[in-house]
């Protein structure tokens, strides 16, 4: 069983599930329109990266995918989101990208 709320940290970053409140940060790291020429959406507008973090939650309270904000624990910001998302229960599957990427297939090990 995965756990959706599960948080990962070393010495030097933490990742944690993603919450609305990220918003007013993650705004900052993706404000730059070129970044999003090769994605499904343009986070840099905010209407749009509002909504991606509201269905990236839903999606995990759904048990559908983990989305994660690394924190830079030295800095205390935001510095990335990874999701790991479409599970395929039946055969234990899970694919890896980041917002509105192109997913990679990820085997269990």
């Amino acid at each position: 069983m995965i756990d959706f709320q599960k948080s990962l940290e070393t010495e030097k970053v933490l990742l944690r599930p993603i919450c609305q409140e990220d918003f007013d940060e993650m705004k900052e790291l993706t404000k730059d329109e070129k970044v999003w020429d090769y994605f499904t959406s343009n986070l840099a507008v905010k209407e749009q990266l509002f909504r991606w973090i509201q269905t990236a939650v839903e999606a995990m309270n759904n048990q559908e995918r983990l989305a994660f904000s690394i924190i830079d624990k030295e800095h205390k910001k935001i510095i990335g989101q990874p999701v790991l998302g479409i599970f395929l229960k039946e055969i234990s599957v899970s694919r890896l990208g980041g917002p509105g990427s192109r997913h990679r297939h990820v085997e269990p090990a």
